[in-house]
């Protein structure tokens, strides 16, 4: 057997690596957008109401973070639900 790519090698549905690759956008743009924005893990992690080692989970190891926190951690940082649809696409 040939593998080409982590989904084939993990053997992930479409669906499975869709959702895969929708967290790690979405977590490349929360880093991306606290990083431009001059906020620390723990400035952002206290506007959200958790700690920030949740906050470098959700930047590090996104497969462990839900689209709701990564949802509400960009909309903490001000992106608009237009902006998150697009880092989806």
């Amino acid at each position: 057997m040939v593998v080409t790519d982590a989904a084939a090698w993990l053997e992930l549905s479409p669906e499975e690596a869709a959702l895969v690759e929708m967290r790690l956008s979405l977590a490349r743009e929360v880093e991306k957008m606290r990083l431009k924005k001059g906020i620390s893990q723990s400035e952002l992690s206290a506007r959200l109401g958790t700690r920030q080692p949740a906050i470098a989970r959700m930047e590090n190891r996104p497969q462990a973070s839900s689209l709701d926190s990564l949802v509400r951690a960009l909309l903490a940082l001000g992106a608009t639900p237009r902006k998150i649809a697009t880092t989806l696409v």
